[in-house]
C-alpha cells in the first residue's frame, strides 16, 4: 500500500479482523501513523511487514497488547530520521528488550533499518545491545545509516557488543553501516570470536567504517566461514601486516581449506605499502594478489570504492588487475 492517505489505509486495515500474513506500508510523502501500528500489532499472523517510520509512528499511550507483533519474521523499516526512532520504535512495540535485566523470546529472523538521519555512537551502541537481551535466532541484521552529513563529531561504537547475543549461529547476514563522522571498534580478536559464533555468514559488511584488522584475521574469517562470499572491511595490508599474515602459525589456522564461494571483497581505504613504482611492486603485482588467492581462489578481484576519484594510479587498482590476471590465467 503506497499510495493511499494514512486514514484511509487505516480504515481499510480494520476490516481485516484476522489480519494478514504480510503487509508493506511504504509512501514517499506519508509515514505511517501510530493509529494504524495500533491496528496490526494484534494480528496473529502477521510474518513479515515494512514500513516507513516517522515521529508520528510512535504510541504516545502504553499499549494495551500482551505480545505486539507476536508472529514477526521480518521486519524492514526505513525512516527520514535517525536510529533513535528505530530505538523508540523497538521499545514502544515492546519487539525487543533494552533492559539488561530481562530476555524477550520472538521469531524474529530478519531485521533491516535504513535510516537518513545521522546517528551517533551511543545509538549504535543501544541497537546492539538489545539484540544481545532476546533470545530470537536471527538470520539477517542489517542496519544502515544513510546520511551523507558531518555535522556530528567523530565517535565509535565496539563490535564486539554484538558478539554478546546468546545465539548468533544462525546469522548468515550481517550489515552494519554507520554515517561518515561514527566508526566501529573492531580488533582481531573480535574477528576471531565472530568466526566461533556466525559459522553461516555468507554477507559481512561494516560499511568499511571499522578500525584496521590485520591480514591474518581476514583470512581465517574467509577460511572458517566457509559460506562467505561477500566481505566489506577494512584491513592492514602494509608490507609488515602481509609478512606477519604469511608466517602465521596460529593453531586455529592450520589445515583450513581456501573459501570457493567469495567473490566480492571490498576493503575501502586499507593503508598499503609497496616499494617503487606502482604497476612493478613485487608487493602489489604478487605478494597480496596471491595471498588473496591463496585464501580464495574464487576472487577476481579487490575494490576500495574510490578508483574513479583521482587521476593517480590507485595501488588496489593493480592488486586487482594482478588477482583478475591469476584468476583467469588458471580458468584457461
Amino acid at each position: 500500500m503506497t499510495d493511499k492517505n494514512p486514514s484511509e489505509i487505516e480504515s481499510l486495515l480494520i476490516s481485516y479482523p484476522d489480519g494478514l500474513t504480510e503487509l508493506s506500508l511504504t509512501c514517499h510523502w506519508h509515514d505511517v501513523p501510530s493509529t494504524v501500528l495500533n491496528v496490526i500489532a494484534p494480528w496473529p499472523s502477521l510474518r513479515s511487514l515494512t514500513l516507513k517510520l516517522g515521529i508520528k509512528s510512535i504510541p504516545i499511550a502504553p499499549l494495551h497488547i500482551s505480545q505486539p507483533f507476536a508472529a514477526l519474521t521480518r521486519l524492514y523499516i526505513s525512516s527520514d530520521d535517525t536510529l533513535d526512532l528505530f530505538i523508540s520504535f523497538l521499545r514502544a512495540f515492546q519487539i525487543l528488550d533494552f533492559n539488561s535485566s530481562n530476555t524477550t523470546s520472538f521469531n524474529l529472523k530478519e531485521i533491516q533499518f535504513v535510516a537518513e538521519g545521522c546517528s551517533p555512537a551511543n545509538t549504535w551502541s543501544q541497537i546492539l545491545a538489545s539484540l544481545t537481551h532476546t533470545n530470537a535466532k536471527l538470520e539477517h541484521i542489517i542496519l544502515m545509516d544513510k546520511s551523507g552529513f558531518e555535522y556530528l563529531p567523530p565517535s565509535s561504537f565496539d563490535f564486539r557488543t554484538l558478539l554478546a547475543h546468546q545465539s548468533l549461529t544462525h546469522l548468515n547476514i550481517l550489515v552494519l553501516s554507520p554515517g561518515r563522522t561514527t566508526s566501529i571498534t573492531l580488533t582481531d580478536a573480535d574477528i576471531l570470536t565472530l568466526v566461533r559464533t556466525c559459522p553461516h555468514l555468507r554477507i559481512l559488511d561494516l560499511g568499511l567504517r571499522n578500525s584496521f584488522v590485520s591480514l591474518h584475521a581476514l583470512n581465517i574469517l574467509v577460511r572458517r566461514c566457509r559460506e562467505l562470499c561477500k566481505v566489506s572491511l577494512v584491513v592492514d595490508a602494509r608490507i609488515d601486516a602481509l609478512e606477519d599474515a604469511e608466517n602465521a602459525d596460529d593453531e586455529g589456522e592450520v589445515g583450513l581449506q581456501p573459501n570457493t564461494r567469495l567473490i566480492e571483497l571490498e576493503v575501502g581505504n586499507s593503508p598499503v605499502a609497496y616499494v617503487g613504482p606502482p604497476r612493478s611492486s613485487p608487493e602489489l603485482t604478487k605478494s597480496i594478489p596471491r595471498f588473496f588467492h591463496a585464501m580464495a581462489p574464487k576472487l577476481k578481484s579487490v575494490t576500495d570504492g574510490a578508483w574513479s576519484h583521482g587521476v593517480l594510479l590507485n595501488p588496489w587498482q593493480v592488486v586487482s588487475d594482478a588477482l583478475w590476471m591469476i584468476v583467469t590465467d588458471k580458468e584457461d
